[in-house]
């Protein structure tokens, strides 16, 4: 007797749900292409989840079903600290009239990343 794992499927060409038999064998094997390797993370958020835009993708969603939320626009720190504490720190000490130019001069600020393989081997990282 041989067994088979019904399943139901949507046909995206004609829009039915169609039951399609499988045997164990190619059942396991459909379902492990959805594992993942080993090491690897899962993306559980993207699209109107994603953390990059959700602001800007719920207000948009919230306005459709009309519960008007304003957007918040995000202020530069210098715009933030003009309009807070009524500080322009681009305004020169001096003289009161010229303006700041804030220029980064060094490009060691931050640390020179390592070497990625050496996170997975656990071996030092070779030169």
């Amino acid at each position: 007797m041989k067994r088979s794992c019904p399943s139901n499927n949507k046909d995206y060409r004609d829009g039915k749900v169609k039951t399609l038999s499988l045997t164990p064998h190619q059942f396991v094997q459909r379902f492990l292409l959805h594992v993942l390797p080993k090491g690897f993370a899962k993306i559980r958020h993207y699209g109107i989840l994603s953390n990059r835009s959700r602001r800007r993708i719920m207000s948009e969603i919230l306005y459709y079903f009309e519960r008007r939320v304003p957007l918040r626009i995000q202020l530069s720190l210098v715009k933030h600290l003009k309009q807070a504490l009524n500080l322009d720190i681009e305004l020169c000490p001096v003289c009161k009239r010229g303006r700041m130019v804030i220029q980064l001069t060094s490009c060691q600020i931050f640390p020179i990343r390592g070497d990625p393989t050496s996170v997975f081997s656990g071996c030092p990282p070779t030169i």
